[in-house]
Protein backbone atom coordinates (compact mmCIF):
# COMPACT_ATOMS: atom_id res chain seq x y z
CA UNK A 1 0.00 0.00 0.00
CA UNK A 2 1.09 3.50 -0.91
CA UNK A 3 2.09 6.12 2.05
CA UNK A 4 1.53 9.37 1.16
CA UNK A 5 2.91 11.95 3.28
CA UNK A 6 0.92 15.24 4.01
CA UNK A 7 0.29 18.89 5.00
CA UNK A 8 -3.21 17.65 5.62
CA UNK A 9 -4.42 18.19 9.50
CA UNK A 10 -5.44 14.78 9.83
CA UNK A 11 -4.09 10.99 9.66
CA UNK A 12 -6.09 9.75 7.33
CA UNK A 13 -7.20 6.14 5.52
CA UNK A 14 -9.40 4.91 2.91
CA UNK A 15 -12.23 2.88 4.53
CA UNK A 16 -10.93 -0.32 2.54
CA UNK A 17 -7.63 -0.17 3.99
CA UNK A 18 -9.46 0.63 7.61
CA UNK A 19 -11.46 -2.27 7.16
CA UNK A 20 -8.87 -4.64 6.37
CA UNK A 21 -6.41 -3.08 9.36
CA UNK A 22 -9.81 -3.60 11.38
CA UNK A 23 -9.84 0.33 12.29
CA UNK A 24 -13.18 0.76 14.26
CA UNK A 25 -14.94 3.36 12.97
CA UNK A 26 -18.58 2.93 14.38
CA UNK A 27 -17.87 4.92 17.03
CA UNK A 28 -18.29 8.13 15.42
CA UNK A 29 -21.18 9.34 13.26
CA UNK A 30 -19.82 10.14 10.07
CA UNK A 31 -18.86 13.77 9.43
CA UNK A 32 -19.91 15.32 6.05
CA UNK A 33 -17.97 17.92 3.88
CA UNK A 34 -14.40 16.68 5.07
CA UNK A 35 -11.90 18.98 2.55
CA UNK A 36 -9.18 17.17 0.86
CA UNK A 37 -7.25 18.33 -1.68
CA UNK A 38 -8.74 16.68 -4.57
CA UNK A 39 -12.83 16.63 -2.82
CA UNK A 40 -15.22 17.01 -0.48
CA UNK A 41 -15.82 13.64 1.67
CA UNK A 42 -17.76 11.74 4.09
CA UNK A 43 -15.30 10.70 7.10
CA UNK A 44 -15.52 9.24 10.43
CA UNK A 45 -13.50 10.67 13.28
CA UNK A 46 -11.25 7.77 14.95
CA UNK A 47 -8.28 7.12 17.21
CA UNK A 48 -5.42 5.02 16.05
CA UNK A 49 -4.25 3.01 18.32
CA UNK A 50 -0.29 2.87 16.86
CA UNK A 51 1.02 4.37 13.47
CA UNK A 52 4.33 3.13 12.32
CA UNK A 53 6.72 4.57 10.01
CA UNK A 54 9.89 2.49 10.11
CA UNK A 55 11.28 2.89 13.40
CA UNK A 56 8.78 5.32 14.65
CA UNK A 57 5.83 4.47 16.60
CA UNK A 58 3.05 6.90 18.11
CA UNK A 59 0.30 6.11 20.05
CA UNK A 60 -3.45 7.48 19.54
CA UNK A 61 -2.95 9.23 16.80
CA UNK A 62 -6.45 11.40 16.26
CA UNK A 63 -6.96 10.51 12.69
CA UNK A 64 -9.77 10.24 9.74
CA UNK A 65 -11.20 6.86 8.18
CA UNK A 66 -12.74 8.40 4.66
CA UNK A 67 -15.60 6.51 3.31
CA UNK A 68 -15.85 5.34 0.17
CA UNK A 69 -14.22 8.42 -1.76
CA UNK A 70 -11.34 8.04 -4.13
CA UNK A 71 -8.95 11.08 -3.12
CA UNK A 72 -6.00 9.98 -4.53
CA UNK A 73 -7.04 9.28 -8.86
CA UNK A 74 -6.56 5.29 -9.64
CA UNK A 75 -6.06 4.56 -5.71
CA UNK A 76 -8.55 2.52 -3.89
CA UNK A 77 -6.72 1.99 -0.75
CA UNK A 78 -4.74 5.13 0.91
CA UNK A 79 -3.00 5.82 4.17
CA UNK A 80 -1.90 10.11 4.46
CA UNK A 81 0.14 11.40 7.08
CA UNK A 82 -1.20 14.36 8.83
CA UNK A 83 -0.23 16.71 11.21
CA UNK A 84 -1.73 14.85 14.23
CA UNK A 85 1.41 12.25 13.38
CA UNK A 86 3.92 14.77 12.10
CA UNK A 87 3.18 17.23 14.71
CA UNK A 88 4.91 14.64 17.21
CA UNK A 89 8.00 14.50 15.38
CA UNK A 90 10.96 16.71 14.22
CA UNK A 91 11.20 17.07 10.36
CA UNK A 92 14.12 18.38 8.39
CA UNK A 93 14.18 18.71 4.64
CA UNK A 94 17.80 18.80 3.05
CA UNK A 95 17.37 19.47 -0.64
CA UNK A 96 14.66 16.88 -1.74
CA UNK A 97 14.61 14.10 1.41
CA UNK A 98 12.32 15.14 4.45
CA UNK A 99 13.92 13.37 7.76
CA UNK A 100 11.33 12.44 10.40
CA UNK A 101 12.60 11.70 13.67
CA UNK A 102 10.41 10.93 16.91
CA UNK A 103 10.77 13.24 19.43
CA UNK A 104 11.40 11.06 22.99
Amino acid sequence: DRLVVTGASSTSLSESLAQKLFVDNNTSPAKPNVKTASAIVDAYQVRFNNVSVQSINLNNVDGIVIAGAEVIPNQKEFALLGMSFLSQLEIEQKQNLMLLRQNF
